[in-house]
């Protein structure tokens, strides 16, 4: 009887080092992520130390811009910017700025800003492209058309309104410019109906015919 209670107790330190070992031998991540790389295969020994893979945690994203010196001080006053993520079908996010270096980082004199974005579902991955769309100034309600329809001469600008039929030569003043549209601060009032075509041609007090109407104020806004 003494043999088999020896015998019990040898058995059951074998088993309690037995779990002891199985449980050394499950491995848990330090945090919730998905699985970028696994080095590690069925078979092979590892030593205390050896990596077995890497987990990113992407909840959140960063996202890594390359800035004009031109954008720098504006991109300092924002909080955020709109990005747009070509490979999910251009769906708009928003990243916030958390950091942007003090001095150009590559050889076309890019600033590096950072931005985190929120990444509920993890649709967004490492290695997508992002566009930023970064508003240096805005202003509500503004008078815009297409850059092209204002003539410049001896340092004045004009344009030429059409009404009834009848073009007059109007000069204004421009503000800020967005892609192919011109802010107007002074000369014209919302509206008032433009030539955009053929406009060079004309002359103040001009019979016109009108061919087309673009009536559409969103086609023209900054």
């Amino acid at each position: 009887l003494d043999a088999r209670e020896t015998n019990m107790q040898t058995a059951k330190a074998d088993l309690d080092n037995a779990e002891l070992m199985f449980a050394r031998c499950t491995i848990t991540a330090p945090m919730d992520g998905v699985v970028r790389r696994l080095d590690a295969k069925i078979g092979l020994y590892l030593s205390v130390g050896d990596p077995i893979g890497s987990l990113l945690q992407i909840d959140k994203v960063k996202a890594v811009i390359g800035i004009p010196e031109s954008d720098v001080t504006a991109v300092r006053l924002l909080d955020s910017v709109e990005l747009t993520i070509q490979a999910l079908e251009d769906k708009k996010v928003t990243g916030r700025r958390y950091f942007i270096s003090s001095s150009p980082e590559t050889a076309a004199r890019l600033y590096r800003l950072e931005l985190e974005i929120d990444n509920p579902g993890h649709r967004i991955l490492p290695g997508m492209f992002v566009r930023a769309n970064i508003v240096k100034q805005q202003k509500d309600n503004a008078v815009a058309i297409p850059f092209y329809s204002v003539i410049s001469r001896s340092d004045q600008q004009f344009v030429f309104v059409e009404k009834d039929g009848t073009v007059e030569k109007r000069y204004v003043q421009t503000g800020i410019m967005e892609q192919w549209m011109v802010e107007i601060t002074k000369g014209l009032k919302a509206g008032e109906r433009i030539v955009v075509e053929g406009h060079r041609d004309v002359e103040d007090g001009r019979k016109v015919k009108v061919v087309k109407v673009i009536t559409d104020p969103g086609a023209y806004s900054l």
